[in-house]
């Protein structure tokens, strides 16, 4: 129903004169209300988006006339540059973060914790982590990866020549030695030396010592 120009007091006496019932005549004065407070906003909203416009285009005076069919101070600009009151799209957020995991032991603990001087070097294949915890424990120094991988070497050679890996450890722990020595006597099926006297005399030495505890 077009309402500008309607006169409503001039539609009500026309109502009337026609026979209308009073309250067909107050539903019509409604109706026509209604829709006239629709065309205000939206006049309304259409003042609002021109004063945006003209605030944004004095925003970037100094980019140039404006051509039809582009953002308000847009044209002109040859460099591309969109004006503040358009931002692009938002940015994307930053891609997350994989959590590091956390590096395994060289070889499993079955439950035991490292001593704090064997801090991040598991035992050696074929000892076991109460052995290996001990045997660290009494050295002077924390190990470093210089004496682990001497230590390790030791190991590989006694275990060529038919010592266990855990026997030498635990005869390092029985005589408190910081390092590990490879009885000369045994082991290829014979006999066990009746006594380590040369392997203590060999760690007595002293350049021998001071090289391992620098180890």
């Amino acid at each position: 129903m077009p309402t500008e120009g309607v006169n409503i007091s001039t539609l009500i006496r026309s109502m009337a004169a026609a026979g209308a019932t009073p309250e067909a005549i107050a539903l019509a004065v409604e109706a026509i209300e209604s829709v006239q407070a629709l065309i205000d906003a939206k006049r309304a909203a259409a003042r609002d988006k021109k004063r945006r416009q003209r605030a944004a285009a004095n925003d970037q005076q100094g980019h140039g006339e404006d051509i039809p069919g582009t953002v308000p101070g847009q044209a002109g600009d040859m460099g591309g540059t969109v004006p503040d009151s358009l931002p692009l799209s938002p940015p994307s957020p930053k891609d997350p973060q994989t959590p590091k995991e956390p590096q395994p032991p060289l070889t499993p603990t079955c439950g035991v914790a490292l001593t704090r001087k064997a801090a991040g070097f598991g035992p050696p294949d074929g000892v076991g982590i109460g052995s290996w915890n001990t045997f660290c424990q009494q050295r002077k120094k924390a190990l470093t990866r210089i004496a682990y991988d001497r230590i390790v070497k030791t190991l590989a050679e006694g275990a060529e020549a038919g010592w266990p890996p855990g026997e030498l450890v635990d005869r390092a722990i029985e005589r408190t030695w910081e390092t590990i020595f490879v009885p000369k006597d045994r082991r290829n099926g014979h006999h066990r030396p009746a006594n380590d006297h040369q392997a203590r005399e060999t760690y007595r030495d002293p350049l021998l010592q001071r090289m391992f505890e620098d180890g």
